[in-house]
């Protein structure tokens, strides 16, 4: 999707945020496209048991610890970077094996009608969706359970990302900056 649609990602960032295409491409398109590179490189890995200590109990058994995916994992993206920030933790979450409901920021919204128009191209529609919209959609999918949840953006959407989720005690990773200060939560 990223490498023949790359013109397409090129033209909605610049037309959402006046980037020149040489830095789309770099920072939005190659971005994404190395962190699939690093998934695939290291996703064997990544997915064998982890021998675990055994005790009295477990003396006799095979011990380990299988990583196993979540469920529905919900993305939030950010403005700043909109393909970026919205699909590498998409890409996260499938290589988990996870399923995932994508929602783009409505303040770059050339690049989310192309994610929306594209995902379902090429990832199966009963597993991954996208969802467009602006505060109201987002208040509203809120109220959803998710399994997980992913954000970046303001420290005030922020808060009520956690709030949502702790009505289903949902884990969530909250990457969240103002004023070029920057914190990274996974709750």
């Amino acid at each position: 999707m990223m490498v023949e649609n790359e013109k397409q990602f090129n033209s909605a960032v610049a037309e959402d945020l006046k980037k020149p295409h040489q830095e789309a491409a770099l920072y939005e398109v190659e971005f994404i496209l190395n962190d699939i590179r690093c998934m695939k490189q290291h996703i064997r890995s990544w997915v064998k048991p982890i021998p675990a200590e055994k005790n009295f109990i477990t003396i006799l058994d095979e011990t380990f610890v299988q990583n196993e995916p979540y469920g529905v994992v919900l993305v939030m993206g950010a403005w700043n970077y909109p393909i970026q920030l919205s699909i590498c933790p998409m890409v996260g979450a499938i290589t988990a094996g996870n399923c995932c409901i994508l929602k783009p920021s409505e303040l770059a919204p050339k690049c989310a009608e192309l994610m929306k128009t594209l995902i379902p191209k090429y990832l199966d529609p009963e597993c991954y969706h996208v969802i467009t919209g602006g505060p109201d959609e987002t208040i509203e999918l809120l109220k959803e359970e998710f399994d997980y949840i992913f954000y970046t953006g303001s420290t005030r959407v922020g808060q009520l990302v956690r709030e949502a989720a702790n009505k289903h005690l949902t884990p969530v990773t909250l990457e969240l900056g103002e004023n070029h200060q920057f914190i990274l939560m996974t709750l």
